[in-house]
């Protein structure tokens, strides 16, 4: 027996803004009628409260409403989308999204998926289903650089520290690649574009803009979060550079005294010995 598709909980949450709307609106008539008659008994205190309680009930109803359209806006796009569902409500056929609707799926979570992480051996950060994502695994090895360069800071940690920075370019620049080929095609499979307006690509193209402004939002979140591990590793190579000269130069001074005492105190140490009787 096939089973319908499960309701979806903002139609539930659509019935319970409905009802509120009529409740609100039988309290708004009672408080009308209540007005009327403490104007017609001049109770000027009485109708003070009873006008804000009146302002006060508008503005409830007001947000109810809206709150109500934008249910009934998302679960016009949950009808479209599990219609011609079979038993398993999860799984949605082409034909119901289309494929303009894949192939954005495609673009979109081509370079949203997890890195495969190999485990290590004592690895705080290794997940157990091996998978991390690409901001993580990039925010703990910068952290790695951090502490060796507070341990040990050396000028290969300049090599790393480029290599990084090169991986975080690359991955900024194809970020900005998937925000370029996003835009075209939503302007390519919107619906003004085509020579005849039909209503099934209008409500379809709804749904696919607002997967799209989602995902996209999400790619803003980790172009950010690149962007600034991109400032720190900046900030890293020019401090591990300034610690690195430091140390150098405090090197270039031992070896200078050990030089002057080696060539000159040495030698004049053993003359004083043999001249001394």
């Amino acid at each position: 027996m096939e089973k319908t598709p499960p309701h979806s909980q903002k139609l539930r949450d659509l019935f319970g803004e409905l009802v509120s709307l009529y409740i609100l609106k039988g309290n708004h008539l009672s408080q009308l009628n209540r007005l009327s008659l403490a104007a017609a008994s001049k109770d000027a205190s009485r109708q003070s409260d009873l006008i804000n309680e009146i302002e006060t009930g508008n503005l409830r109803e007001s947000q109810a409403l809206s709150h109500a359209r934008n249910l009934a806006g998302g679960i016009k796009s949950d009808i479209i989308m599990l219609t011609n569902t079979t038993s398993m409500a999860e799984a949605l056929g082409a034909e119901v999204i289309g494929p303009e609707f894949l192939v954005l799926a495609l673009m979109l979570n081509l370079q949203s998926r997890p890195l495969e992480m190999a485990k290590m051996e004592n690895a705080r950060d290794y997940r157990d289903d091996g998978k991390m994502e690409v901001v993580e695994t990039y925010q703990n090895y910068v952290a790695k650089l951090h502490i060796q360069a507070n341990r040990r800071p050396q000028k290969r940690l300049f090599l790393d520290i480029n290599a990084v920075q090169e991986e975080l370019d690359a991955l900024l620049v194809m970020g900005n690649c998937q925000w370029v080929v996003v835009n075209n095609f939503m302007r390519l499979i919107w619906p003004g574009s085509f020579h005849h307006l039909d209503q099934t690509r209008i409500d379809l193209y709804q749904i696919e803009d607002r997967y799209a402004r989602s995902q996209m939002n999400k790619r803003a979140t980790i172009d950010s979060d690149l962007l600034t591990l991109r400032e720190k590793t900046t900030a890293l190579k020019e401090n591990v550079k300034q610690t690195v000269e430091v140390l150098e130069e405090n090197h270039g001074k031992a070896i200078r005294v050990f030089t002057i005492v080696t060539l000159f105190f040495l030698p004049l140490e053993s003359s004083g010995r043999l001249l001394c009787p």
